[in-house]
């Protein structure tokens, strides 16, 4: 995921490209989304940064949505490959960030 979206980034700001000015962009991810717009705003891309619903990390969901599993978590760290740990980057995204979340929602915990 995060090499195709860095791939339609550099595709949209390239000139033999689309040509959009990279001061124009703003990344914008739901859900899983977010997690590859953090990692595109920690490899420079975009000006600012809009998170909608956005979660912790993989283990965090897997940890809210199956609970009875939990004491086996570890395992599901060593198998994905991808932890979309924006917990973990949120520190180091150097852009302004908006995180728009409800405690309403039923599928990723506020």
């Amino acid at each position: 995921m995060y090499l195709a979206a860095e791939q339609l980034l550099q595709h949209l700001q390239s000139p033999a490209g689309l040509g959009v000015d990279p001061s124009k962009v703003i990344l914008f991810g739901q859900s899983i989304g977010g997690g590859v717009a953090v990692e595109m705003a920690l490899r420079s891309f975009g000006t600012k940064l809009i998170l909608l619903s956005p979660f912790l990390s993989v283990q965090a969901m897997a940890k809210s949505a199956f609970p009875v599993i939990r004491p086996g978590l570890w395992l599901v760290s060593w198998l994905v490959k991808d932890k979309f740990d924006n917990e973990a980057k949120a520190g180091r995204v150097p852009v302004p960030t908006l995180v728009i979340h409800g405690t309403e929602d039923g599928i990723v915990p506020f």
